[in-house]
Parts: structure tokens; C-alpha cells; sequence
């Protein structure tokens, strides 16, 4: 199906750099997402603040309905734009820039025509987050999991009202695990959970989107359930079981951000207008913390790996891995390494330290790596080196360490190895 674009009504549209803005002849908007100078979209801020702009003209003049979309193949939104973060990771810029943020998210889901997010392929964090703004869903049926709210993998949570709509939507059984382990879901999944309304084939896309514009699927009412766990009186409770469910696998010193996710739900549930603020302002806490820069730092490496030309380029410049640091971060860190075909060394003050991260690794090869062999191969690749005796084979060394752990334990650990320590 194809948009056929009222020129009359196009004349007076203002250019975009980023958002193609077309009218179909019954004056529902297509708003297309093609991020300038980006193999993937991002909501960079000089994105979000055209869409400002789009949500200003569409405000004045409101559409009979709106359809927001990619024009990438590789996606719909793929999240925030990290490569700003560090440039704005201080507070008070964070809270700031979430607060217009969350007015802008909010006008645009006030405005009165129905809004539809057309999803094909990837839709994470940010990008999901302002699809759970529209009124309706429509994603293209695949076995990949493309559909998550991430954020905690980067020590942090949904800050675009993530934390209050993913709940409102899917209910807090099915949104809270969602937003505590970061893991994606496919289109099916979404749509039995509540997160999306329709998953169709990609033939169909455009013309279901357009349907549910014109008249969208009735609102699926929670079930009785969901309704009483959501009641102030009973969120306390599940919420103390949900943290100890987080606590024995993270603490709150290291990682606070599944804990914050925990607080504003128990706090504000997902009704009160409060909880928006005040997802804004945890966000802005938890980005201005020594986990969120670190995660972050080691997203970028990632990335860098990832840039490589192929995987095979990618082994022969680093074939020797050795990780200090044998926590959550590092354990897994080493874990995803030798699942890429990485010798691993992970080094630690002693093997208690290392056997958790371990215990976690052969979880992440019997769930990846269905042949009986190449998880075994998975699995001798990576090593528990407390004496260091990789460091000097290691073709790339990645420190872990928190901050307040880093001048004993990595000096500690150095020093059995270093001739300058």
C-alpha cells in the first residue's frame, strides 16, 4: 500500500531533516523516522526536537489520524542516541532535558486523533517508548527478538514514561520482568502480553496501520489479577518479593537501577501523573553514578567490536581476552566473549569470586549454543585465571571493577603479574 500524499496540504509543510511528514487523501498523517548520517534511528535531541516541532504543527492541525513509522530497513527506533550520553550525564541536564521529554510525549499522546506505531524490526527502549505512546500498535510478524525496554543493561530504566506505560499496558506479571532483566521479546510475545495490538505479515503492515488509524481495536481490558496486584495496599508486599528476587543476583550498591524500577512502582503505581516526574528524576540520579558510566563505557567497547568489518577480522585482531573483575559486569562480559569464539581469562582475588560468573556462563551456552559440542568448546575457552597468568597472552585486557573496589582489588590482582606495580 502506498501513501498518496495531498499536495494541496503538503505545500504548507514545513522540511525536516529527519521525519518525513506526508497526508493521505483522508488526511491521516504519515510521519516517517529517517535519522540523517545513521545506519540505524536514534532519538538524538535534534530528533526529538523536530518531532517537537511535528507535534506543534499537528497540534495546531490535527489529522484525522497519524501513523508514525521507519524509513530504514533495519528498524523502527532503536533507543536513545548513547553516543550523547556523556555529554549530558550531570543531574540537573538530564532531568531537564527527561522533564520536556515527558511534556512533549504527553501532547503528543493528547492529541485528538488516533495515533498508530507501525513497527517493523527493531523497537527498544526510547523507540518503544514513544510507540506506547500512540494509541495503537502494529508490528510485523518474526521470530527475532525485537521488541524491549533495555535501559537496565546500560544501569539504568525507562525514562520516557517506559515504566509507566510498559505496566498500564502489559500489567506489572508481565511489564516489571521485562524492565528488570533488559531481555527483548518478539513481536508474538508483545502482542499476547499486551504491548502490541496486532502482529501481522509485512505485505500487510501499511494497510492494518492504516486501518487501526481510521478505527482502532478496542482497548483490551487488564484481567482481574493484574487490577488487584496494581492496588496500593498490595504493592508493597510484591515489591519487597521483587527485590529480593534482584538481590540474588545484583545489589543496590553496584547495580541500583532494577531497585529504582522497583521504588517508583511501589510508590506511584501506574496511574498517578507523579509517576512521570518521578521516573525523570530517578533516570537523572541513576545516569549521574559510576555503574550507568561504566555499563555505558563498556556498551562503547562493545560497539567497537561490533564495527569490525566481520566476525572473523573481529577474532584475529583479538584472540585473548583477559577480564579483571569477576561480578556481574565482568562475568559477563567474559561470558559473551567466549560465546563470539574468544579465549578468556577472568581473573579475580579468589575462585569464589570467579565461580558465579561462571555458573552464569554455562546458562548463556546452553541457551545460545544448541550443539552439545560447541557449548563444550564455549566452555573451556573460558578460563578462571586468579594468579593473572593470561595477562601477558592477552591480545586485549578490559578492567571491571567498580570504582570504590578498583585502587585494592585491581592492584591486588596487577600486582601478581605487573613488573611496575
Amino acid at each position: 500500500m502506498t501513501v498518496t500524499v495531498s499536495s494541496a496540504l503538503e505545500k504548507n509543510l514545513p522540511q525536516f531533516n529527519h521525519w518525513r511528514v506526508e497526508y493521505s487523501p483522508d488526511r491521516i498523517v504519515w510521519l516517517g523516522l529517517d535519522k540523517q548520517d545513521a545506519s540505524t534511528n536514534v532519538l538524538s535531541r535534534d530528533v526529538l526536537s523536530e518531532f517537537e516541532a511535528i507535534v506543534d504543527l499537528l497540534t495546531a492541525t490535527p489529522p484525522s489520524g497519524l501513523i508514525i513509522y521507519s524509513l530504514k530497513a533495519n528498524g523502527f527506533i532503536s533507543g536513545a542516541d548513547i553516543k550523547e550520553f556523556p555529554s549530558i550525564a550531570k543531574e540537573a541536564d538530564v532531568g531537564a532535558l527527561l522533564s520536556h521529554g515527558h511534556e512533549v510525549l504527553a501532547r503528543f499522546a493528547a492529541l485528538p486523533c488516533t495515533s498508530v506505531a507501525m513497527i517493523d524490526g527493531y523497537a527498544l527502549g526510547g523507540g518503544l517508548e514513544l510507540a506506547l505512546a500512540c494509541d495503537a500498535r502494529v508490528a510485523v510478524d518474526e521470530d527475532k527478538r525485537t521488541i524491549g525496554l533495555p535501559e537496565v543493561q546500560l544501569g539504568l530504566h525507562p525514562g520516557l514514561g517506559g515504566t509507566v506505560r510498559a505496566v498500564r499496558l502489559a500489567g506489572i506479571s508481565q511489564a516489571m520482568p521485562l524492565m528488570l532483566a533488559g531481555n527483548s521479546i518478539t513481536p508474538r510475545k508483545a502482542r499476547k502480553i499486551g504491548l502490541v495490538d496486532k502482529v501481522v505479515e509485512s505485505s500487510r503492515l501499511r494497510e492494518t496501520a492504516a486501518k487501526l488509524a481510521r478505527r482502532p481495536a478496542p482497548r483490551r481490558r487488564r484481567k482481574l489479577l493484574e487490577r488487584i496486584l496494581q492496588h496500593k495496599s498490595i504493592r508493597p508486599k510484591l515489591a519487597s518479593r521483587m527485590r529480593d528476587g534482584v538481590a540474588r543476583r545484583a545489589t543496590p550498591e553496584h547495580y541500583p537501577a532494577p531497585y529504582a524500577i522497583i521504588d517508583l512502582w511501589e510508590k506511584y503505581g501506574a496511574a498517578s501523573p507523579a509517576a512521570y516526574t518521578a521516573e525523570a528524576e530517578s533516570f537523572a540520579r541513576l545516569m549521574d553514578t559510576d555503574t550507568s558510566r561504566n555499563l555505558v563505557r563498556v556498551y562503547f567497547l562493545q560497539e567497537r567490536l561490533k564495527q569490525t568489518a566481520d566476525a572473523a577480522v573481529a577474532i584475529q585482531a583479538a584472540k585473548h581476552v583477559h577480564v579483571i573483575g569477576g561480578g556481574v559486569m565482568g562475568g559477563d562480559i567474559a561470558a559473551w566473549c567466549a560465546l563470539q569464539g574468544l579465549t578468556v581469562t577472568l581473573q579475580d582475588r579468589e575462585l569464589r569470586y570467579i565461580e558465579p560468573a561462571l555458573q552464569r556462563a554455562e546458562k548463556l551456552f546452553a541457551k545460545r549454543l544448541s550443539n552439545v559440542n560447541n557449548r563444550m568448546a564455549a566452555r573451556q575457552r573460558l578460563v578462571a585465571d586468579v594468579n593473572g597468568d593470561g595477562v601477558p597472552k592477552a591480545d586485549l585486557i578490559i578492567e571491571a571493577i567498580f570504582r570504590s573496589e578498583e585502587r585494592r582489588v585491581g592492584k591486588e590482582c596487577r600486582s601478581r603479574w605487573s613488573p611496575y606495580t
